[in-house]
């Protein structure tokens, strides 16, 4: 899959997991976030996160279609960490790195970017691309926003009409 990169070796050692994988030039998508914090509802940076956010869903649904060829059928800790930017707009390019990190554990993902379905409750569902669907939206929030949806203020499961409640307007 384009936008991956090359996992050379892993191996085990004293309980540590550890992965010899290509190198990926850029800054990752949190660190720009940060960069481009007071003009995030600008014009401008709206237009190159929506260039960016397209890109990411690219990449993401190569990987969700090549489930057949591929060893990475979902990436299960999607979050702003594990993007890296390459190159400068107009010829940015995005890659998701840390597959073989998730694929290789039984994956909770990352508290804030983390799915119902990766909880201890729902532990036998986290085999879903829709972990990675859930982390992808809210890091879409947080790029054109530029601010996060926390558990528990932003995001409160209304479980019996099976919606989430309390979601903040862009403009709050």
């Amino acid at each position: 899959v384009k936008n991956i990169p090359t996992v050379y070796q892993y191996y085990t050692q004293k309980n540590a997991l550890f992965v010899i994988m290509q190198y990926i030039e850029g800054n990752t998508l949190s660190k720009l976030m940060e960069s481009e914090k007071e003009s995030v509802l600008s014009k401008e940076t709206t237009y190159l996160n929506l260039k960016r956010l397209k890109k990411i869903c690219e990449v993401l649904s190569s990987v969700h279609k090549n489930n057949a060829t591929s060893s990475y059928t979902q990436h299960k800790d999607l979050k702003p960490d594990n993007i890296i930017v390459k190159g400068k707009f107009p010829n940015e390019d995005v890659y998701l790195i840390d597959f073989d990190l998730s694929s290789a554990t039984i994956a909770k993902g990352t508290l804030g970017y983390q799915a119902p379905e990766q909880s201890d409750i729902f532990s036998k569902m986290t085999n879903s691309t829709r972990i990675d669907v859930f982390a992808l939206g809210l890091i879409m929030y947080e790029l054109l926003c530029g601010k996060r949806l926390d558990f528990g203020e932003h995001l409160i499961l209304d479980i019996e009409n099976n919606k989430w409640k309390n979601i903040p307007k862009i403009s709050d």
